[in-house]
């Protein structure tokens, strides 16, 4: 079931100050994309648990409408005659979150996200080059012992 948007239009309408019918077909489509990236930032299930959009989740919601809704396809710069403008890019276009953003949604993600390493090796408890398997209907006794590759070789 899909989820409605974390954010109202008559809130994305006051943040821009912009007069946003309720039903605007635009102003639906960013703001869902803006709540698919959030739920892509936390994880659906931390989503779905919510009773209730805590706050910070729908203005964050609501900033990253607004840059799609004032750059709809992601510009770094405008010009026309004599008059340019040029807009901070942060090296990121379309619907997306920013550092300070991700910063403020990382108390809500039930994992880390990130490389890290995991040590696979078992040191000289291994050094015979087997594992012994204990055989889980009859405690106390050994399956037949699964090969082990101690580390380095």
């Amino acid at each position: 079931m899909a989820q409605p948007p974390f954010a109202e239009v008559s809130d994305l309408a006051a943040w821009v100050g912009q007069e946003i019918p309720a039903e605007d077909p635009r102003a639906t489509a960013v703001l869902l994309a803006a709540s698919q990236v959030v739920i892509a930032e936390v994880g659906p299930k931390v989503a779905e648990d919510w009773a209730e959009v805590p706050g910070d989740v729908s203005a964050i919601t609501v900033q990253v409408a607004a840059r799609v809704w004032f750059n709809p396809q992601g510009l770094i710069a405008d010009s026309i005659d004599d008059y340019s403008r040029r807009w901070d890019q942060g090296g990121e276009s379309g619907i997306y979150l920013t550092s300070g953003e991700r910063d403020l949604l990382s108390k809500y993600r039930t994992k880390a996200k990130g490389l890290w390493a995991l040590g696979t090796t078992r040191g000289d408890d291994c050094a015979d080059q087997y594992l012994d398997v204990v055989n889980a209907d009859t405690p106390g006794t050994l399956e037949e012992p699964i090969p082990f590759l101690p580390p380095g070789a």
